[in-house]
C-alpha cells in the first residue's frame, strides 16, 4: 500500500502518466521483488538479478515527452 501511495503521488506531481494505474504498478513490482528475492535465495548472482530488473523496468510507463521549455 506504501508503494501505492507513492506511485500515485508521483502520477499527481507529473512524474507518471496520467495512463499509469498506480495499483496495478505496485503490484507487478511487488511482485517482480519477491520473485528476484526468491531467485537469489536460490543462488542466482548479480548479473542474474540485473538483467531481470532492466526486464522489469521495461514496463515501466512512460511519461510523454512536454513541450520544450
Amino acid at each position: 500500500m506504501v508503494f501505492q501511495d507513492r506511485l500515485r503521488t508521483a502520477q499527481q506531481d507529473g512524474e507518471l502518466p496520467p495512463c499509469a494505474d498506480p495499483r496495478t504498478l505496485a503490484g507487478y513490482f511487488a511482485v517482480v521483488i519477491q520473485g528476484m528475492s526468491q531467485r537469489a535465495r536460490d543462488g542466482a548472482d548479480a548479473g542474474e538479478l540485473a538483467e531481470i530488473a532492466e526486464l522489469a523496468l521495461a514496463a515501466w510507463p512512460r511519461r510523454e515527452p512536454g513541450p520544450p521549455s
